[in-house]
């Protein structure tokens, strides 16, 4: 909702709601159903990439109602960590080539 929200404003998700929203919905088939409208919204230059982006929100794990694996969570934090810390410094991977 986020996303679409920096793309059509408070008004437009209000407006899209209102048009998709139906009695008996659940949750997944409403932002399903947003996804699908906004993408139908926007000109034909920008579909592909702005359904890539919906459909990514729509399915990464880091946004679903399951709970994390902390420690597995923890571990992929450090990791960015360090590579954000050592950016300027030369991969390892690289030095090998």
């Amino acid at each position: 909702m986020l996303d679409v929200a920096n793309q059509f404003g408070d008004g437009g998700v209000r407006k899209i709601y209102v048009a998709v929203n139906r009695p008996g919905m659940s949750e997944t088939d409403v932002l399903e159903a947003i996804a699908d409208e906004t993408v139908a919204r926007i000109g034909d230059a920008f579909k592909a990439g702005v359904r890539a982006r919906r459909d990514h929100f729509l399915e990464t794990p880091m946004l679903s109602n399951q709970p994390l694996h902390t420690r597995h969570l923890r571990v992929r934090q450090r990791l960015l960590c360090a590579r954000l810390c050592n950016a300027s410094e030369p991969h390892r991977d690289r030095e090998k080539a």
